[in-house]
């Protein structure tokens, strides 16, 4: 996107279930029929592909070359550069995990993050998944993803907690009135969630406090929050609002 080009890559990706991209460093990394896991190249070449025995959960990029994926039966699955996996961490109870890389400015040598949702357990691993720290989450949520510095994890009701990445809780909001929300971070630092409740579409801070809101005259539709602003559907139109603050 930055260098405003476009590329058709020529890999035969039928029952796609998983995609993740960095084409400076990685490439592609995707997972077929979730037992399939492999990387490729943007030049349509595969790296290297394997089959497990056991369907993935999710998948995440890691640093120099290396991928992390986790397993319906709970483990954590590090493959370095050339594919050959190992076992990193396996957790008890057995559940799957949600799995990010580690957010920017959490302490060496934290590699990874995962969620189990129902032990309602975050935890920080270092590259070979060992169990670096662990901070307790006090309700089962079922999204993990990375906000600029910070781990959010969210629940269907409109709750979210955010983490540092050393596992401090730094902010959380309360259940909404809308499922209908999406999450960026302001030019501070601090994240924001923008949601949708009828006619209105509102920018406001894990604390609560509305940062701004807009009346739309027409149905609002999807909308995508970047470091820049929000882009949201309105009827037809796609409209910008070129701030989180």
């Amino acid at each position: 996107a930055r260098r405003n080009t476009a590329e058709r890559v020529d890999l035969s990706l039928v029952e796609l279930s998983h995609l993740a991209i960095r084409p400076d460093s990685f490439g592609l990394a995707v997972v077929q029929e979730r037992d399939r896991v492999g990387r490729g190249t943007l030049a349509g070449r595969w790296v290297w592909k394997k089959e497990l025995r056991v369907a993935i959960e999710e998948v995440a990029i890691g640093a120099e070359g290396v991928l992390g994926a986790t397993t319906e039966d709970g483990r954590l699955v590090i493959f370095d550069p050339a594919g050959a996996a190992s076992d990193g961490y396996k957790a008890e109870p057995a559940e799957p995990l949600c799995l990010i890389e580690a957010v920017p400015g959490a302490p060496y040598p934290v590699a990874w993050h995962t969620l189990a949702r129902r032990s309602q357990v975050l935890r920080g691993h270092d590259a070979k998944g060992r169990v670096i720290w662990e901070s307790p989450v006090p309700w089962e949520g079922w999204q993990l993803q990375r906000l600029g510095p910070l781990i959010l994890v969210s629940a269907p009701d409109g709750r979210a907690l955010a983490y540092d990445g050393a596992g401090h809780l730094r902010s959380q909001c309360k259940a909404t009135d809308t499922t209908k929300n999406e999450y960026g971070v302001g030019p501070t630092g601090e994240p924001c969630r923008v949601s949708r409740q009828g006619v209105h579409l509102i920018c406001a801070g894990l604390d609560g406090r509305v940062r701004w809101r807009s009346v739309a005259s027409e149905p609002i539709g999807p909308l995508a929050v970047g470091q820049g602003g929000v882009a949201v559907l309105i009827g037809r139109a796609l409209c910008w609002f070129p701030s989180l603050e």
